[in-house]
């Protein structure tokens, strides 16, 4: 018995709208791969981290983030997630100079040590909260200050820091 559909020619000519539609899906799938996601100040802030070890007077050692630019100096630590029990955030100016500080989009409770140019604590502003609201309390150094040193609240005490207290780092 035959079947009453005629044979079909073998086709050798190329599906174009497959062949693009293929190609299509293979070029979107390369640049999902290899795209960044939209970069946030704080992922920004990651590309290029510097880190130091700072020796404590009770000689204990604190590894701490360095940060020197504008951008670093503004954000500092906020919207981050709580430290870690022996790390820290070193702020370097490029002068010394009274110092204000706030807590600015903080998620946990800070110790700010305010340094001169020969890294002595000139002065602690201890256990400080994160900001709620409007965020109007500000904390200044009082007295110059070269080097600014943020520690989770309790970290100053802890370790024996007190005004007058010397730190040192790599410079």
């Amino acid at each position: 018995m035959q079947s009453s559909r005629a044979a079909r020619p073998a086709q050798s000519g190329i599906n174009f709208p497959a062949l693009a539609l293929v190609s299509f899906l293979l070029l979107l799938s390369a640049l999902l791969f290899f795209a960044k996601p939209p970069a946030s100040p704080n992922a920004i802030a990651m590309e290029s981290r510097h880190y130091v070890f700072i020796s404590m007077p009770d000689e204990s050692m604190m590894w701490a983030e360095q940060v020197s630019s504008d951008e670093g100096l503004t954000l500092g630590l906020s919207g981050r997630d709580p430290l870690c029990a022996q790390c820290g955030m070193l702020f370097i100016f490029n002068g010394s100079a009274v110092r204000t500080f706030w807590m600015k989009d903080m998620k946990f409770p800070l110790d700010i040590m305010f340094m001169d140019e020969n890294c002595k604590v000139v002065k602690i502003a201890a256990s400080v909260p994160p900001c709620e609201g409007a965020c109007n309390v500000t904390y200044p150094s009082g007295r110059p200050a070269k080097y600014v040193l943020e520690a989770s609240a309790g970290y100053a005490a802890g370790h024996s820091i007190s005004e007058g207290s010397q730190v040192c780092f790599a410079k």
